[in-house]
């Protein structure tokens, strides 16, 4: 279905790739699907996200769902990394270049290691295609203990919702009591 809003405060747009865009609860009504659907895919079709929100949506991803996935989850790491990152993506942590084989190649000692995993977000500034973050890694782990990593990243997104460039700083602050 195509066309312009359907006065239910729905989404615009159709379906492209065989994909549905926009999920029909009951006749007349239809509500967005974000997780069906890769985000540009909505953001093309419906017309309704700057590439700003755009940005804050992959940059909360990034930070939150991958650390967390990375971590913690049973799937494939290298699912995770295609889904977050482009093909391209360039990620330098410490003055250090990643690839998406040493980020895959991650995943196996942190869920060996980490028990629980907590990213918190304390700043997040977007502008267009760009982010900045301030934000707190707070993890328990086998060896270390209590183990939390202030962050700094800068960040660039694609127009495809994957995040192409991390530049990131951290401060690692070991076995840190449970208080905060």
């Amino acid at each position: 279905m195509a066309g312009g809003d359907d006065g239910a405060g729905g989404a615009r747009g159709g379906e492209r790739s065989g994909q549905p865009a926009v999920r029909a609860d009951r006749p007349g009504q239809r509500s967005q699907i974000l997780s069906l659907t890769p985000l540009t895919d909505i953001a093309v079709q419906l017309k309704i996200y700057s590439m700003s929100e755009i940005t804050e949506v992959a940059a909360r991803r990034l930070l939150i769902d991958y650390t967390r996935d990375i971590a913690l989850s049973d799937e494939d790491p290298a699912r995770i990394v295609e889904r977050t990152l482009t093909d391209d993506a360039v990620w330098v942590t410490d003055g250090t270049e990643l690839s998406r084989d040493q980020l895959i190649a991650h995943a196996p000692p942190a869920r060996k290691n980490v028990t629980a995993v907590e990213m918190r977000v304390d700043d997040l500034l977007v502008d267009g295609h760009r982010f900045a973050a301030r934000c707190r890694l707070i993890t328990d782990h086998r060896k270390r203990g209590h183990v939390e990593i202030d962050w700094i990243l800068i960040g660039q997104v694609a127009e495809d919702g994957r995040v192409r460039r991390i530049d990131q700083l951290g401060l690692t602050l070991d076995n840190v009591d449970g208080s905060r």
